[in-house]
């Protein structure tokens, strides 16, 4: 069986446009890019593929001796990028894929032109100058848990990690990904991902890097986003902002960072906690919005809806071209109203009580 078929390689998008590489973390496959992918799909060719072990993948090509390490791991990156003669690829890791691509740019670096981080951790356990979240008997416990009971395990951490209680089918889509995984597997890409230390690979990362974050997550606290963009020269990072503030016709939001599958919670939460009164109008001010996929687009839906049912009004303003062409595609442009910036939807009433 060749490399492409071994890996469930899957590629979209136009040929000869540049590359993005999407790698999904522990207990995951190559689904978890489904909401994104085709959006990039529009401007980019995407390249998705399941680690050895997980997903579509061919699971006799596994061995614990290879994916016993995270450079296991980052040689199936490198073989997909040489079966398919691929250069200058951006790089999008979740979780511990972070720290794969890292390593794969490092084996290969005629290969990669930037890394996105999404999520990453380069070490999971505290130490004295350093907090990656667990101590060494948290991971011990969880490790115990979860290779004496992988189902049991699944079922309960999944929807913690998830978050999101007000949408349960995540948390059920992650257990069933989780429960998918041959347990055997799982066990070593657990040990693999949680025992690793890789901090001391990110002063060696020469290829513009984008660190992002999520304001919540049970798995990598925010002090680890801040400690990955300190230690890689150069890069960048993003979380999503959202600042609120008054005008004549109501409550503006601004927002500011990635609207993602990470940071769009946020947007939610903050809309459905405002209180809007009646012919009232909310603006979300879009204009600092670097990036938004289709949980971004939910949770500006999840908005337009708290306020229909709160009989107001709803508007964006200064909403950036990549995501206008987002709304286009889903023909939600026909449905929101969009102002080209904040003084002029501040200032506009809509004709009828709807948005």
């Amino acid at each position: 069986m060749d490399v492409l078929r071994r890996k469930n390689v899957k590629v979209t998008g136009s040929p000869g446009s540049p590359v993005v590489m999407q790698a999904h973390g522990f207990g995951c496959d190559q689904n978890m890019w489904r909401l994104v992918a085709p959006a990039l799909a529009e401007e980019f060719q995407v390249v998705l593929f399941d680690y050895v072990g997980s997903g579509g993948s061919d699971p006799s090509a596994w061995s614990a001796e290879r994916y016993g390490s995270l450079d296991g791991y980052a040689r199936d990156v490198v073989e997909v990028c040489e079966a398919l003669d691929l250069r200058d690829v951006a790089f999008v890791g979740h979780s511990v894929s972070a720290m794969i691509g890292v390593r794969a740019a490092a084996t290969a670096p005629e290969r990669f032109s930037s890394l996105v981080m999404v999520g990453p951790s380069p070490c999971y356990i505290d130490d004295d100058t350093y907090r990656g979240g667990f101590c060494a008997e948290d991971i011990d416990e969880l490790l115990e848990s979860l290779e004496s009971n992988y189902l049991g395990w699944s079922a309960t951490m999944a929807p913690v990690i998830m978050a999101n209680p007000e949408r349960p089918e995540l948390g059920e889509e992650l257990t069933n990904s989780f429960c998918a995984t041959d347990p055997a597997i799982a066990r070593v890409f657990a040990r693999t991902t949680f025992l690793s230390d890789s901090r001391a690979d990110l002063k060696s990362v020469d290829v513009p890097t984008l660190v992002l974050e999520c304001a919540q997550d049970v798995i990598a606290p925010r002090e680890v986003g801040g400690y990955v963009h300190a230690a890689i020269p150069g890069s960048d990072m993003s979380t999503l902002t959202i600042t609120a503030r008054d005008a004549a016709t109501g409550p503006v939001l601004e927002i500011a960072g990635d609207l993602d599958y990470d940071q769009a919670p946020r947007l939610r939460q903050a809309v459905t906690a405002l209180s809007l009164e009646p012919e009232q109008c909310l603006v979300l001010d879009l204009s600092g919005i670097r990036f938004c996929d289709s949980s971004g687009i939910t949770a500006l839906i999840v908005a337009r809806n708290h306020a229909v049912a709160a009989r107001a009004d709803i508007t964006r303003a200064a909403v950036p071209d990549n995501t206008i062409r987002i709304l286009r595609i889903v023909g939600l442009d026909r449905v929101f109203t969009i102002h080209p910036d904040v003084g002029t939807a501040t200032t506009h009433r809509p004709a009828t009580g709807g948005p």
